[in-house]
């Protein structure tokens, strides 16, 4: 993982420049599969590959505009080979941009690429964008904070382990309404959460990345809504929980279907309703969702501050988000980013000071 890779600073000097273009950035995500093993009756995980660099900026319609870079250090890669397996994995991921990030660029390569619809980065071109872009200034994504971040993934174990491999891998090719609902329950277990503590480092940015994964959730289904039905928040964020229109319908007829012999169990019909199509969370979700739609302006970086919270409790250190954004910050929409970690701590029934020491710098 990361040091170990001899792409490892071509990925980060690239994951630098897509944050100064105004992306949250993240390096080697996997690529995986899962498929039914009938012989052992469960998932099977099937790792493919995975993308170097990847970033996406939210719209102020709440879509995702997604770029890719893939990094090759060596000198013996196939370019035109390479070039149809990155044109592959942006058409898989619906990005809109992707890069093929390599030493050097023959002219041939380079006149192909637009057939493709592929962007090549050579070296002499890789340091004029960091020029441009004054990438290299940014204190983000430093060797330090890969070692803290490896020292903390490797420190996570049991439950800790279990929570943070879905997030790294399962969570990225799963629809983004059911990740909301596995992360909003993912800590439901009262010895599990009862025992987080605000002085733990393993906690805290655990609690982030969470909340950082969770953010992408809330943004999908604002953007659900704003195709669906703007005038009926209440309900397009109903069907959006429940995967759409029809899924939506189809959980409805199925409370229907049991209403009544659940009325004579416990006398009222509510209790279908409450366990099968709005969970606990649903005021709190719904609140949030109406200050993101409210504010649809400024949550264009409301990831990227998440991301700088758990820089913080990373590497120990303050950091000048106002310095790191520049004229693109925005106080709405870092308050935001707080309230939406407030929202699942209060909704898990976690400490609602447990982040005092980043949320009132």
């Amino acid at each position: 993982m990361y040091f170990d890779d001899k792409d490892f600073l071509q990925k980060v000097r690239f994951q630098k420049i897509l944050w100064a273009m105004g992306y949250w950035s993240r390096i080697e995500i996997p690529i995986v599969i899962y498929e039914d093993d009938n012989k052992n009756k469960k998932l099977q995980k099937h790792y493919l590959t995975d993308i170097d660099v990847y970033g996406e900026i939210i719209q102020p319609d709440f879509s995702f505009t997604k770029s890719i870079g893939d990094c090759k250090s060596g000198k013996n890669v196939k370019v035109f080979e390479r070039l149809f397996w990155v044109s592959g994995v942006k058409e898989y991921l619906n990005a809109e941009h992707a890069y093929l990030v390599k030493k050097s660029i023959s002219s041939k390569a380079k006149i192909f690429m637009p057939k493709v619809d592929v962007k090549g980065v050579d070296d002499q071109s890789l340091a004029e964008m960091e020029s441009i872009f004054h990438s290299m200034q940014l204190v983000l994504f430093s060797n330090n904070y890969y070692k803290a971040r490896i020292e903390m993934i490797n420190q996570l174990s049991d439950e800790y382990k279990k929570i943070y491999d879905y997030m790294n891998t399962r969570y990225w090719f799963t629809d983004l309404n059911v990740s909301m609902k596995v992360l909003m329950t993912m800590l439901k277990k009262r010895s599990f959460y009862n025992s987080f503590t605000k002085n733990n480092k393993v906690h805290s940015f655990l609690l982030l990345e969470i909340c950082i994964m969770l953010s992408r959730t809330l943004m999908d289904c604002c953007r659900y809504i704003m195709s669906r039905d703007l005038t009926n928040v209440e309900k397009s964020v109903m069907e959006y929980m429940h995967g759409g229109i029809d899924g939506y319908n189809n959980k409805m007829q199925m409370v229907r279907e049991i209403s009544i012999p659940i009325k004579e169990i416990f006398g009222t019909e509510e209790v279908a309703n409450k366990i099968l199509v709005k969970p606990d969370y649903y005021d709190e979700l719904l609140k949030i969702i109406i200050t993101l739609l409210g504010e649809s302006s400024h949550t264009k970086d409301v990831i990227r501050y998440l991301e700088l919270m758990q820089h913080e409790i990373l590497l120990e250190t303050t950091i000048d988000y106002t310095q790191i954004t520049g004229l693109q910050y925005s106080s709405v929409g870092h308050k935001i980013a707080k309230d939406i970690v407030a929202f699942y701590l209060k909704t898990n029934k976690i400490d609602n000071h447990f982040f005092d020491d980043i949320f009132l710098k």
